[in-house]
Order: C-alpha cells, then structure tokens, then sequence
C-alpha cells in the first residue's frame, strides 16, 4: 500500500501558512493546480463562524481536545482501494458541523495510539466519552481541510511528514502532519475505524481511512484512500479517532 512516486516540481506550492507547517519548505507538487492557502480553524476556543441551512450566522464549538469542522460543501472522492479500480468520480457534497478529535484515540498529545482494538470496542470507547465513530465522509472533509487537498499538507505527496502505520509515535509527534482544521496524523498513522459500512463475503465490513503502509505510502496517505476490513477483525496497524456534534452556541442574523 504505497502512494504514487513523490516528484518535486519546478515551482514551489506554500500549502501551509496559517499553521507554520514545514510543508511550505518541503513544497506540494501542484496536482490540480493553484488551492486557496488553507484557513486555521484551531483558535484557543475552538470556534468558528459556519452558514445554517437557512443562511443565518451560527456560533458553533467543540468540547476541549476536538477540532470543529464547519457545515458546507466537501470534496468527495473518488475512492482508491489497492488493486481495487477506482469507481465514479470526485464529487462536491454538503455536511453538516461536527468536532473531530485532535488526535488518534485516546487524543492525548504525546502518547501512543491506542491499536488492536475491534470495531465494536472501538464504538464503545468513544461511546464512553459521549462521542461516536466517524463517517468516512467526516473523516475525508477533517483530512482535506478548507482546501480539499488530495493529502492533509496539500496536493503532492511528501515523503516523512506523516508517521507509518508501523511505526511507534506519539501524538502530534509529526508536527506537519495536520490538515487546515488542525486535526493531526490523518495522512499517516494508524489505519482508523469509521462507522460506514461496505458489503462483504459473509461477514460484517467496515471502512478503515487514513494509515500509510512503507509499501505504498503515496496511495495509502490519501485522505481519499479506504481500506474494507471485517469488523471483528483487528491488528497493530489499525486504531481509530471519535467524532461527536458542534455545540450551537448563539445564532443571530
């Protein structure tokens, strides 16, 4: 599971200046051409301003150590899988806001990824803390930021920014690997648990995002790439981050 061969171009692609990232000195290749340089959405409060469905203002934030991802339209897609031919096509869909935590459970700056555990556990814990699994498709819009990125640092794959899925780290240890809504290790680490389903050969299949296999890692780093595991399954390479709601907290026109 290898990302495709990583090749600097001419010209240089500052993809990060609101957080400081090193992606400006190591450079994206320009894949689709010029983004918008990507917005911070990591205050000390956490807060940022997002449309509601009826156009009007809505202050919304998230709990300590989660990072809120406004509502509006992502870039979606289209899914890679290894050796699995990719099917449709990029799409722009709406969401609506939700915090994500920070890091890979337990979202502790520092510490290791919790690994080995079953999707179910896996619910469990963040059901524990009053949170939930992802959907892949909050996962995806968390991973590609405000600039819909094809990697959480840009558009060009850059090699030693983001941890292997092997490989021991610490939360936040990668401090490049963070997309434009702050959310660390995404294009890289542990493989994670999402709450969307697939259809499978007798078993219960779950969709695994995010991971970077020293095999592939242009491919796997993807915020676009997905893994089908069954769900009793587990293993050193797959771990999981929880999702939960945005708290409203004023709306005014």
């Amino acid at each position: 599971m290898k990302p495709i061969g990583f090749t600097r171009a001419a010209t240089v692609l500052v993809c990060g200046l609101a957080l400081g990232l090193l992606v400006a000195v190591i450079g994206c290749a320009a894949k689709n051409g010029g983004k918008a340089a990507r917005v911070d959405y990591g205050s000390e409060k956490n807060t940022a301003i997002i449309n509601s469905a009826k156009g009007d203002r809505l202050s919304a934030s998230c709990p300590a150590g989660m990072m809120l991802i406004p509502s509006g339209p992502m870039l979606y897609g289209p899914n890679e899988e290894k050796d699995v031919p990719p099917t449709g096509k990029e799409d722009r869909i709406n969401i609506k806001s939700f915090c994500i935590d920070k890091f890979e459970y337990p979202n502790e700056a520092g510490e290791a990824p919790t690994r080995s555990v079953p999707w179910l556990e896996a619910r469990k814990l963040c059901g524990a803390r009053g949170k939930r699994l992802c959907t892949e498709y909050e996962w995806e819009k968390a991973c590609r930021g405000p600039a819909g990125t094809l990697y959480t640092y840009g558009d060009g794959y850059a090699a030693e920014v983001c941890p292997a899925a092997s490989d021991e780290y610490g939360a936040g240890q990668f401090s490049n690997c963070v997309s434009g809504f702050g959310v660390q290790d995404m294009s890289g680490g542990v493989y994670e648990w999402t709450n969307s389903s697939t259809t499978g050969k007798g078993a219960d299949m779950k969709i695994l995002r995010g991971g970077l296999s020293k095999d592939y890692p242009a491919l796997t780093s993807r915020c676009t790439y997905r893994v089908r595991y069954a769900s009793v399954g587990s293993g050193r390479e797959i771990g999981f981050r929880c999702c939960g709601e945005a708290i409203k907290e004023e709306l005014s026109k």
